[in-house]
């Protein structure tokens, strides 16, 4: 059935049965379906030449009329010559005679837009119909030439392939979807960073919250940093403030505990003048021993969710005149806390160290 389709669009003009002498060629040449398809193009456009030649128009201007009566009678010069496919000064012959003819007329004297006229409507019907009718003829007439088939009609007489323009839509689509993942992941991670509030080292509190360290509870140099910030000119050996309040940054810590193992730690630097605060935010109250401390080591938890209560508690501090000397990280994974400096030490040589000069 497909092989019948493509003789029925290429076979649109075959001699008639008459002519024998082209029908014994034609046979001749049938056994392959190469030859049998140029041969009938080669005879059928010597018919259809004959035919269109009566009514005193020359192929090119057939096919003239053709595009205009399909494109609603009216197409610009240009477009003439691309359908065509000849240069535009052939273009303008054609429509020169065309013109003469009475077959078209132009918009202007350039004549940048063709019009078909009443009379190049009325060629345009009967070249239309001659077609139809050679069509007719070659249908009926290549069922006589085959014994094998019974009837030939054409199913479609393709007068202009629809031309292929490449589906642009999913590439685009795809580099939309790469360009909105690249923003939402970079907005992702702004908002992690801009909502980051765990506290997991000692030097987060510093680096987050301008707070220097003593460190952990176990850390190595808690003892120094002790004297070191809590002494009275700042230099060791000078003596340590006698009164220091240690205070919970969050509700729920212990600041009494705190104080006992700093004794435990820091065995003859904590004095008895060290006295603990509970959470001042949840007890306004005791922003007034704060005040009247020489100095405030706050207690701050480690955790997912530490930061807001601390930056909370350094809010009210600071409205009441409550400087803050130091931090100290409570609670917090000393194997993590190793396990990160020691890499970065490894990896990055001395940085490690400014991540825990705070400490």
């Amino acid at each position: 059935m497909l092989i019948f389709s493509v003789l029925n669009i290429s076979m649109l003009n075959v001699l008639s049965s008459r002519d024998m002498e082209g029908a014994a060629v034609m046979n001749k040449y049938f056994q392959g379906l190469g030859p049998t398809l140029g041969w009938t193009a080669k005879l059928s456009k010597a018919r259809m030449d004959a035919r269109v030649s009566q009514y005193d128009v020359t192929p090119a201007q057939t096919h003239v009329l053709l595009y205009l009566q399909q494109h609603g009678g009216h197409v610009l010069q240009n477009e003439l010559a691309d359908y065509l496919q000849v240069k535009p000064s052939t273009a303008n012959g054609v429509l020169d005679r065309m013109v003469e003819k009475g077959l078209v007329s132009g918009s202007d004297a350039r004549r940048r837009l063709i019009h078909l006229t009443e009379k190049g409507a009325e060629q345009q019907a009967l070249l239309q119909r001659s077609f139809l009718d050679v069509e007719e003829a070659m249908t009926r007439e290549l069922a006589e030439l085959l014994s094998e088939v019974d009837s030939v009609a054409v199913i479609d007489p393709c007068q202009a392939a629809p031309e292929v323009v490449p589906d642009v839509r999913p590439g685009r689509a795809f580099l939309l979807a790469a360009v909105l993942s690249c923003f939402f992941a970079v907005v992702v991670l702004l908002l992690k960073e801009t909502g980051e509030d765990s506290i997991w080292l000692p030097g987060s509190v510093w680096k987050r919250y301008g707070l220097k360290t003593v460190g952990t509870i176990e850390s190595r140099e808690l003892a120094e940093n002790v004297r070191y910030f809590f002494s009275r000119k700042g230099q060791a050996g000078e003596g340590l403030y006698e009164d220091v309040a240690v205070c919970a940054a969050q509700e729920g810590l212990d600041a009494e505990e705190v104080l006992e193992r700093l004794k435990e730690a820091c065995p003859g630097l904590i004095g008895d003048g060290w006295f603990a605060v509970p959470w001042p935010v949840g007890e306004p109250e005791a922003a007034g021993r704060l005040r009247k401390a020489q100095g405030i080591l706050l207690a701050v938890r480690a955790g997912s969710h530490a930061g807001r209560a601390l930056e909370r508690t350094l809010e009210y501090l600071g409205q009441q005149d409550c400087p803050v000397t130091a931090a100290i990280l409570w609670e917090a994974d000393e194997r993590l806390i190793r396990r990160y400096y020691l890499t970065g030490a490894r990896s990055g040589g001395g940085k490690a160290g400014t991540g825990s000069e705070g400490i």
